[in-house]
């Protein structure tokens, strides 16, 4: 995948704010879905505020939740600054990248946790109402997808540690799950859960870890719904640009899950889109901040958004401004007008856009469809 540059970010920053002036609070087009434009604001900060005060009631007092939200906007107008100037390389802190993510929530790019047969309510959202008829018309294709979409769930069986969610998984033949490479083998300081075998495209769990897949992992009761994983029969190599990974899993409970299709279809075809994931909690992120992404548990969650414009399209990715945080990588992305999958989410950042790999790239992928074929996972080379 492309690297992306500081002018292409200059460049998509603008798609999403605007001319980056004071005077544009809202457009009147309707390609922009009615959403607020310009530099973030007091509008801004007061929805923030109304965020805060729905998340975390009682946890902060009138003048604690109006100062993170200034401080929150803040920091996304410095953010601003840099990658308008395109002089300090578009180096944001972590601060700065939080706030344009605070900023880009509440400006109609919800994360709606999904409920047993239903989404959460989008007036408990400001700035969301502009996605109303689309959920009303849609309804029942995203709460299908969201079905077949699971949460990866780890437990470490030597130091007995209560399972988390390492990322998310869409079930895309009878026993086969995708999901991204790295959240097999997690960059940097991360544990790996799987060695590969020499020689093959295969990988072999690691004894000390139990993975199985969650597909009612939601807010409401909790429902029998699971997988075992028990082989991984495909994971990229290191180099490989195409971050993926295929599992083979074996029902345990619950209704047997129904395929999602990869689609024929460009990626530059779509407009609007939707991604399934289950986001984490933020590390290193004080409980009142978090508090304004409604507090990440894990839990499935439906983010809505819109494909970046470019004027050079890679056919091989897909870039889009839903909302993504932790725990999203391996979230299918799809359109509104089919149920068919048209990129695999693999990496989330709002001075350059999420980042998901195109069904173009995954199809032409030779060995990934080398097991695909097989419906079983059982070939391993």
């Amino acid at each position: 995948m492309k690297t992306p540059d500081v002018g292409s970010a200059s460049r998509r920053v603008r798609q999403l704010f605007g001319t980056l002036t004071e005077a544009a609070p809202v457009t009147s087009q309707h390609e922009n879905l009615l959403v607020r434009t310009g530099l973030p604001n007091t509008l801004d900060a007061q929805d923030i505020e109304r965020r805060l005060q729905f998340n975390a009631p009682g946890a902060l007092n009138d003048q604690e939740r109006a100062g993170v939200a200034a401080e929150l906007v803040k920091r996304a107008r410095e953010a601003l600054d840099v990658i308008a100037g395109e002089g300090l390389e578009g180096q944001l802190s972590g601060s700065q990248r939080l706030g344009l993510e605070a900023v880009l929530q509440i400006r109609g790019r919800p994360s709606l946790r999904v409920l047993e047969n239903d989404l959460e309510d989008l007036r408990l959202y400001p700035g969301a109402h502009v996605w109303d008829a689309v959920v009303d018309l849609h309804l029942h294709d995203i709460l299908a997808a969201s079905r077949s979409t699971g949460a990866l769930r780890v437990r470490d069986l030597l130091f007995s540690y209560s399972p988390w969610v390492q990322g998310t998984v869409w079930i895309v033949a009878p026993t086969l799950v995708m999901t991204n490479r790295h959240v097999l083998f997690p960059p940097a300081q991360g544990q790996a859960l799987a060695r590969r075998l020499p020689g093959t495209m295969a990988a072999q769990l690691k004894p000390e870890f139990e993975l199985t897949v969650d597909f009612a992992f939601y807010t409401g009761s909790n429902r029998e719904e699971h997988y075992r994983v028990i082989d991984v029969p495909f994971v990229a190599a290191a180099d490989d640009p195409v971050d993926v990974a295929l599992l083979q899993v074996e029902h345990v409970s619950g209704p047997l899950q129904v395929p999602l299709s990869l689609s024929q279809q460009a990626a530059g075809d779509l407009d609007y889109l939707y991604i399934v994931g289950h986001p984490g909690r933020l590390q290193h992120v004080p409980d009142e901040v978090n508090s304004v992404f409604g507090d990440p548990d894990e839990r499935k969650r439906v983010s809505f958004g819109r494909r970046y414009a470019s004027e050079e399209p890679d056919p091989d990715e897909l870039v889009h401004d839903a909302s993504t945080i932790g725990g999203f990588s391996g979230g299918p992305v799809l359109g509104f007008l089919e149920g068919e999958v048209r990129a695999l989410h693999y990496w989330g950042d709002p001075e350059y856009g999420n980042r998901a790999i195109s069904a173009r790239a995954l199809r032409k992928h030779a060995q990934l469809q080398a097991i695909l074929a097989s419906g079983r996972g059982d070939c391993a080379t």
